[in-house]
């Protein structure tokens, strides 16, 4: 109730329209200020309190026209400036509730409430650093408005601040009175810790809604929590119960398509995220996204499709490398080496593409070009272990086991986890001769990973060059036993075969590896050499 002396004249009548004011009759407290304001027409305080019974019917012009006589009375009346700002903010009209929430702190300057609706104001014209500020000003003056933390949780949670925003949250939950419903306060937290990450937080939030206050949209932000969790099943079920309330939502349908994507299952993607594109046919993220569910299902041309599409929208070098990495993956090594050098061309300081045209160079048997690539893709992110283990592929390959094992090194100190670069460093250490330490890589490999045939086969050929053909035939016999048509495993054994005398064996394997392999001319023909020479020795 405001602190004001009665009138002069009517000041019975005037504080029951107080009373009233204050039990929620507003047509009853018209009334009767309207009798107060013909017995004393200069009164501005009267004029104030019927502008808040027409703002509370909601006659915002009545209720404008009054607060402005209030202030012609009186223009001291820092309520009455408070109130021309609230009917200005209730229209939309922001700039103009800021300039009267100014004059109500000219006259006021200690009222939480004028910085409170100075904060939502500066939040609606999306002024969020200004709107937080003012938040806090209210909260110093006053630290139970639980209107200012939620406030300032909004405008903390539209600035990615989402840790603040929850922090504001939790207290707003704390203020509130025991028969306030709490869903749309919990709704906001759950949404703050989605944004920051913590996600069985919000999800535990979200069951306490769907608990107390169900709501639709407890379906959506649970949903997004268990994708963060890579729960995609249950993120499944929340989007369809989602979807059942609003079928025609782009966001719900594209959250399903990425559950649908990480479940395996690409058609479903695919459909998915057709229906996100015809709700929004030029939305970019949805069309990549499809590009990428396309090519996992098989259909390429459909991919290539929607990444042209997504070009034509809005060329990136994102897009670009996704197109390219299709194109790789399809064995088009030129293509994408295209597009690679066309994300290069938009973002030259993206090392990604850099290793990704090295990628697609070394791939094509271009290991220069590969190289002279990953040494720029080094220069830009000198700490991507994968691009100096790949940079010494290439120089492997090139025949400079020793520049290899520089990067292996490397790429082993950035990721000493890495079977790629033991695997790697070891093939490096056999080709100069470090045989035992070639083993002990091979070997470490294998902890890691023990299923790796490929090592398996390593170490059996260190093993064989070191004079050890039963061991070296185990790990061939293991290798095969994990990829029964491994090339190279049955060229080790038949080896091994042939290193303990059993020559039928020894052919056998050989013969094998001559069917089952993708040789050169030169593998092909060092391989028969070797047949011909056991037949000989077995006649």
């Amino acid at each position: 109730m405001p602190d004001t002396p009665l009138p002069p004249l009517a000041g019975d009548d005037y504080q029951r329209a107080l009373d009233y004011l204050d039990e929620g009759q507003d047509k009853a407290a018209l009334a009767l200020l309207d009798d107060v304001i013909r017995a004393n027409p200069d009164w501005a305080p009267a004029y104030n309190d019927r502008g808040d019974a027409h703002f509370a019917l909601g006659d915002l012009a009545g209720a404008l026209a009054d607060y402005q006589a209030a202030v012609a009375h009186d223009a001291t009346l820092g309520a009455a400036h408070l109130n021309i700002g609230l009917v200005h903010a209730a229209e939309g009209r922001h700039q103009a509730a800021l300039a009267a929430y100014a004059d109500a702190l000219e006259r006021t300057s200690d009222d939480p409430e004028v910085y409170l609706a100075r904060g939502e104001s500066y939040a609606a014209l999306g002024q969020y650093a200004n709107a937080v500020n003012e938040f806090t000003r209210a909260l110093d003056l006053d630290q139970t408005l639980l209107e200012a933390y939620i406030g300032r949780g909004d405008a903390y949670l539209a600035r990615g601040e989402s840790r603040a925003a929850a922090e504001d949250y939790e207290n707003a939950t704390d203020l509130a009175p025991e028969d306030m419903d709490l869903g749309d306060v919990a709704l906001r937290l759950a949404r703050a810790e989605v944004e920051s990450g913590d996600y069985p937080q919000a999800i535990e939030h979200l069951e306490f809604i769907e608990e107390t206050s169900p709501r639709p949209e407890v379906y959506a932000l649970r949903a997004q929590a268990n994708l963060g969790l890579d729960l995609y099943e249950d993120a499944l079920a929340d989007l369809d119960r989602a979807l059942e309330h609003d079928p025609n939502n782009p966001i719900l349908h594209q959250d399903r398509a990425r559950a649908q994507y990480e479940l395996g299952d690409a058609e479903a993607a695919v459909e998915s995220y057709t229906r996100a594109l015809a709700l929004q046919p030029d939305d970019v993220e949805t069309l990549t996204a499809r590009a990428v569910a396309r090519a996992e299902a098989g259909d390429t041309a459909g991919s290539l499709a929607d990444f042209d599409r997504a070009l034509v929208l809005a060329p990136s070098a994102d897009i670009y490398n996704e197109r390219g990495d299709t194109r790789f993956d399809q064995g088009d090594y030129a293509g994408a080496v295209d597009d690679y050098s066309h994300a290069i061309e938009l973002e030259p300081d993206l090392a990604q593409s850099w290793r990704n045209r090295g990628d697609a160079h070394w791939a094509a048997g271009q290991l220069s070009e590969a190289i002279s690539d990953y040494t720029q893709a080094v220069e830009l992110d000198p700490d991507d272990s994968v691009t100096y283990n790949n940079r010494a592929d290439a120089l492997y390959d090139q025949g400079r086991p020793n520049a290899a094992l520089a990067d292996y090194n490397r790429a082993l100190e950035l990721d000493p986890q890495s079977v790629d670069s033991l695997n790697g460093r070891g093939l490096a250490f056999l080709a100069t001769g470090l045989l035992d330490q070639a083993e002990d890589d091979f070997s470490q490999a294998l902890v890691r990973d023990p299923a790796l045939a490929e090592a398996l086969v390593n170490r059996g050929d260190v093993r064989l060059a070191q004079g050890r053909p039963s061991e070296a035939l185990d790990d061939y016999a293991e290798a095969l036993g994990l990829e029964p048509d491994l090339a190279d495993a049955y060229r080790g054994r038949a080896d091994a075969h042939a290193g303990l005398g059993n020559t039928p064996a020894a052919l056998q394997d050989m013969e094998t590896y001559l069917r089952v392999g993708n040789l050169t001319p030169e593998q092909r023909t060092e391989a028969e050499a070797r047949l011909v020479r056991w037949r000989a020795m077995g006649a």
